[in-house]
Formats: structure tokens, C-alpha cells, sequence
């Protein structure tokens, strides 16, 4: 075996914000008084990918 290498990559996985929300990327109500509230939304998705490479 010449080479082995791991890797991990995060994709969307942390948010840093002052929203008081879940995600402020999803923030949506159907009335105009209720703005700024994470009502009836889904947060956005977050991925996990592990690897290998060997080297022969």
C-alpha cells in the first residue's frame, strides 16, 4: 500500500446567526403578522460524506 487517505466534508451543516429560529433560510408564515417565525417549514438539509482513497 503506497497512500491512504480519509476525508470527512460537511455540507450545510452548521449555521452561525442571530435568527431565534430554527433557519432563517426557511423563515415563511402565510401572514404578514407573523413574519419571522419557522411555521410549517422544513430546515434545509445537511450532509455527512465519508471517504476513502488506497493506494496501491
Amino acid at each position: 500500500m503506497k497512500n491512504l487517505r480519509f476525508f470527512v466534508s460537511l455540507d450545510d451543516f452548521f449555521t452561525f446567526t442571530k435568527y431565534p429560529g430554527m433557519d432563517p433560510e426557511t423563515a415563511t408564515t402565510s401572514s404578514s403578522s407573523g413574519a419571522g417565525y419557522d411555521i410549517g417549514s422544513y430546515p434545509t438539509m445537511k450532509k455527512v460524506t465519508f471517504g476513502a482513497t488506497i493506494g496501491f
